[in-house]
Protein backbone atom coordinates (compact mmCIF):
# COMPACT_ATOMS: atom_id res chain seq x y z
CA UNK A 1 0.00 0.00 0.00
CA UNK A 2 1.19 3.04 -1.31
CA UNK A 3 1.33 6.33 0.79
CA UNK A 4 1.42 9.79 -0.97
CA UNK A 5 3.71 11.96 0.44
CA UNK A 6 2.86 14.99 2.83
CA UNK A 7 3.88 18.08 1.84
CA UNK A 8 6.13 19.78 4.11
CA UNK A 9 5.14 23.76 3.41
CA UNK A 10 2.46 23.42 6.93
CA UNK A 11 5.34 22.59 9.08
CA UNK A 12 7.61 25.61 7.57
CA UNK A 13 4.82 27.78 8.06
CA UNK A 14 4.52 26.68 11.79
CA UNK A 15 8.25 27.38 12.50
CA UNK A 16 7.94 30.99 10.36
CA UNK A 17 5.05 32.22 12.87
CA UNK A 18 6.78 30.92 15.61
CA UNK A 19 9.84 32.92 14.75
CA UNK A 20 8.03 35.83 14.31
CA UNK A 21 5.56 35.55 17.37
CA UNK A 22 9.76 35.07 19.02
CA UNK A 23 11.19 38.32 17.46
CA UNK A 24 7.81 40.49 17.98
CA UNK A 25 8.08 39.25 21.76
CA UNK A 26 11.79 39.74 22.16
CA UNK A 27 11.61 42.95 20.29
CA UNK A 28 8.79 44.04 23.41
CA UNK A 29 10.77 43.12 26.39
CA UNK A 30 14.28 44.45 25.14
CA UNK A 31 12.12 47.99 24.96
CA UNK A 32 10.16 47.46 28.44
CA UNK A 33 11.19 51.29 29.41
CA UNK A 34 9.84 52.64 26.14
CA UNK A 35 6.94 50.32 26.20
CA UNK A 36 5.79 51.83 29.83
CA UNK A 37 6.41 55.30 29.02
CA UNK A 38 4.22 55.00 26.27
CA UNK A 39 1.35 52.73 27.16
CA UNK A 40 1.26 52.91 31.15
CA UNK A 41 -0.60 56.03 31.92
CA UNK A 42 0.71 55.81 35.24
CA UNK A 43 4.07 57.50 32.78
CA UNK A 44 1.85 59.16 29.93
CA UNK A 45 -1.22 60.93 31.22
CA UNK A 46 -2.38 64.53 31.15
CA UNK A 47 -3.18 64.62 34.95
CA UNK A 48 -2.84 62.47 38.10
CA UNK A 49 -5.71 62.73 40.58
CA UNK A 50 -5.83 61.18 44.27
CA UNK A 51 -8.62 61.05 45.78
CA UNK A 52 -11.72 63.10 45.62
CA UNK A 53 -10.78 66.27 43.87
CA UNK A 54 -11.62 68.76 40.99
CA UNK A 55 -8.94 69.10 38.58
CA UNK A 56 -8.57 71.71 36.10
CA UNK A 57 -7.14 70.13 32.44
CA UNK A 58 -6.74 72.11 29.24
CA UNK A 59 -6.91 69.77 26.28
CA UNK A 60 -7.88 69.29 22.83
CA UNK A 61 -10.21 67.52 20.73
CA UNK A 62 -10.23 63.70 21.06
CA UNK A 63 -10.23 60.74 22.90
CA UNK A 64 -9.98 60.79 26.90
CA UNK A 65 -10.35 58.21 29.68
CA UNK A 66 -10.05 58.87 33.09
CA UNK A 67 -8.40 55.23 34.38
CA UNK A 68 -7.32 53.44 38.14
CA UNK A 69 -6.05 49.98 38.99
CA UNK A 70 -8.14 46.70 39.01
CA UNK A 71 -9.23 46.33 42.55
CA UNK A 72 -9.03 50.12 44.00
CA UNK A 73 -12.08 51.63 45.21
CA UNK A 74 -14.09 52.77 42.38
CA UNK A 75 -14.22 57.03 41.60
CA UNK A 76 -16.66 58.89 39.76
CA UNK A 77 -15.44 61.14 37.29
CA UNK A 78 -17.17 63.93 35.10
CA UNK A 79 -15.65 66.23 32.52
CA UNK A 80 -17.57 69.45 32.55
CA UNK A 81 -16.39 72.41 29.81
CA UNK A 82 -15.23 75.64 31.83
CA UNK A 83 -15.39 79.44 30.55
CA UNK A 84 -13.24 81.07 32.82
CA UNK A 85 -14.13 79.33 36.63
CA UNK A 86 -17.73 78.51 35.30
CA UNK A 87 -18.77 75.31 34.14
CA UNK A 88 -20.60 75.47 30.52
CA UNK A 89 -24.06 73.27 30.55
CA UNK A 90 -23.97 69.67 31.53
CA UNK A 91 -21.08 66.96 31.60
CA UNK A 92 -20.11 65.47 28.86
CA UNK A 93 -21.98 61.98 27.70
CA UNK A 94 -19.41 59.18 28.68
CA UNK A 95 -18.41 58.08 25.54
CA UNK A 96 -16.65 54.51 24.71
CA UNK A 97 -14.42 56.37 22.14
CA UNK A 98 -11.49 53.45 20.62
CA UNK A 99 -12.96 50.72 22.30
CA UNK A 100 -10.33 48.29 21.31
CA UNK A 101 -7.33 50.69 22.88
CA UNK A 102 -6.18 48.84 26.46
CA UNK A 103 -3.69 50.24 29.09
CA UNK A 104 -0.65 48.25 29.31
CA UNK A 105 2.55 48.13 31.53
CA UNK A 106 5.54 45.59 31.34
CA UNK A 107 4.52 44.42 35.39
CA UNK A 108 1.56 43.36 34.07
CA UNK A 109 -0.43 45.92 35.96
CA UNK A 110 -4.18 45.17 35.14
CA UNK A 111 -5.75 48.72 34.81
CA UNK A 112 -9.51 49.74 34.18
CA UNK A 113 -11.33 52.68 32.77
CA UNK A 114 -13.41 54.32 35.08
CA UNK A 115 -14.78 56.61 31.99
CA UNK A 116 -14.19 57.88 28.69
CA UNK A 117 -15.27 61.25 26.35
CA UNK A 118 -14.93 61.83 22.83
CA UNK A 119 -13.83 65.36 23.51
CA UNK A 120 -15.12 67.17 20.11
CA UNK A 121 -13.23 71.18 21.30
CA UNK A 122 -10.31 72.28 22.38
CA UNK A 123 -10.69 73.87 25.92
CA UNK A 124 -10.34 74.13 29.89
CA UNK A 125 -12.39 71.22 31.02
CA UNK A 126 -13.56 70.42 34.87
CA UNK A 127 -12.57 67.27 36.00
CA UNK A 128 -14.51 66.42 38.67
CA UNK A 129 -13.68 63.18 41.20
CA UNK A 130 -15.87 61.60 43.55
CA UNK A 131 -16.02 58.53 45.60
CA UNK A 132 -18.49 56.31 45.07
CA UNK A 133 -21.04 55.98 47.85
CA UNK A 134 -19.73 52.19 48.59
CA UNK A 135 -16.49 53.12 49.05
CA UNK A 136 -13.54 54.89 50.44
CA UNK A 137 -11.42 56.48 47.11
CA UNK A 138 -9.23 58.66 49.11
CA UNK A 139 -6.33 57.00 49.30
CA UNK A 140 -6.12 56.03 45.89
CA UNK A 141 -4.68 57.46 42.51
CA UNK A 142 -6.55 57.63 38.96
CA UNK A 143 -4.88 58.89 35.81
CA UNK A 144 -6.68 60.97 33.06
CA UNK A 145 -4.75 60.09 29.56
CA UNK A 146 -5.58 60.81 25.95
CA UNK A 147 -5.88 57.82 23.79
CA UNK A 148 -4.87 59.96 20.73
CA UNK A 149 -1.32 60.46 22.21
CA UNK A 150 -0.95 57.06 23.08
CA UNK A 151 -1.15 55.65 19.60
CA UNK A 152 0.30 58.71 18.44
CA UNK A 153 3.72 57.78 20.51
CA UNK A 154 3.16 53.82 19.92
CA UNK A 155 3.41 54.76 16.12
CA UNK A 156 6.16 56.96 16.69
CA UNK A 157 8.15 54.36 17.92
CA UNK A 158 9.62 52.12 15.25
CA UNK A 159 10.85 49.04 18.13
CA UNK A 160 7.01 49.21 19.52
CA UNK A 161 5.37 49.60 16.25
CA UNK A 162 7.51 46.31 14.91
CA UNK A 163 7.18 44.21 17.78
CA UNK A 164 3.67 44.52 18.35
CA UNK A 165 3.16 43.65 14.36
CA UNK A 166 5.12 40.86 14.64
CA UNK A 167 3.19 39.18 17.84
CA UNK A 168 -0.19 40.26 16.20
CA UNK A 169 0.91 38.68 12.97
CA UNK A 170 2.11 35.59 15.09
CA UNK A 171 -0.63 34.80 16.93
CA UNK A 172 -3.17 35.33 13.61
CA UNK A 173 -0.57 32.86 11.25
CA UNK A 174 -0.37 30.19 14.68
CA UNK A 175 -3.69 28.81 14.55
CA UNK A 176 -3.70 29.17 10.60
CA UNK A 177 -0.51 26.78 10.38
CA UNK A 178 -2.12 24.38 12.64
CA UNK A 179 -4.91 24.06 10.22
CA UNK A 180 -2.92 23.59 7.25
CA UNK A 181 -0.98 20.62 8.94
CA UNK A 182 -4.21 18.94 10.24
CA UNK A 183 -5.20 19.20 6.25
CA UNK A 184 -2.46 18.22 4.76
CA UNK A 185 -2.11 15.05 7.38
CA UNK A 186 -5.69 13.68 6.02
CA UNK A 187 -4.38 13.91 2.92
CA UNK A 188 -1.82 11.67 3.28
CA UNK A 189 -3.88 8.98 4.34
CA UNK A 190 -4.51 6.02 1.94
CA UNK A 191 -7.29 3.54 1.83
CA UNK A 192 -7.78 -0.35 1.45
CA UNK A 193 -10.43 -1.27 -1.05
CA UNK A 194 -11.65 -4.65 -1.83
CA UNK A 195 -12.98 -5.64 -5.08
CA UNK A 196 -16.08 -7.59 -5.51
CA UNK A 197 -17.36 -10.38 -7.80
CA UNK A 198 -19.49 -7.75 -9.75
CA UNK A 199 -16.39 -5.15 -9.85
CA UNK A 200 -17.15 -2.61 -7.42
CA UNK A 201 -15.49 -1.62 -4.85
CA UNK A 202 -15.74 -1.68 -0.95
CA UNK A 203 -13.54 0.23 2.00
CA UNK A 204 -12.16 -2.49 4.37
CA UNK A 205 -14.06 -0.90 7.40
CA UNK A 206 -17.18 -1.84 5.60
CA UNK A 207 -16.98 -5.44 5.26
CA UNK A 208 -19.43 -7.68 6.89
CA UNK A 209 -19.18 -11.36 7.68
CA UNK A 210 -20.29 -12.81 3.82
CA UNK A 211 -17.29 -10.41 2.13
CA UNK A 212 -14.67 -12.09 4.71
CA UNK A 213 -15.65 -15.23 4.11
CA UNK A 214 -15.30 -14.55 0.18
CA UNK A 215 -12.04 -12.65 0.96
CA UNK A 216 -10.88 -15.77 2.89
CA UNK A 217 -12.22 -17.94 -0.17
CA UNK A 218 -10.30 -16.00 -2.77
CA UNK A 219 -13.11 -14.79 -4.58
CA UNK A 220 -12.66 -10.76 -3.11
CA UNK A 221 -9.40 -8.77 -4.54
CA UNK A 222 -7.66 -6.24 -2.19
CA UNK A 223 -6.52 -2.52 -4.19
CA UNK A 224 -5.10 0.27 -2.94
CA UNK A 225 -6.41 3.45 -3.18
CA UNK A 226 -4.00 6.33 -2.40
CA UNK A 227 -6.57 9.15 -2.06
CA UNK A 228 -4.36 12.63 -2.85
Amino acid sequence: MQQQASSRWPQRFLIVALLITLIGSILLISNADEFDSVLDPRLNNEVEFNGAETQTVNITSGCFRAISITGDADFEVTLTKLDGSARVGEALVNNNCMSDFQAMSSDQTDFKTLASWQVSESAEYALDIECSDSSDCHQQVGWFVSVDEIQFGMFESKSLLIGTSMCFMGLILLPFSAILMAANKSKGKSKLMMVNPDGTLTPVTNLNEAMIQQINNGEVTQQNNSHV
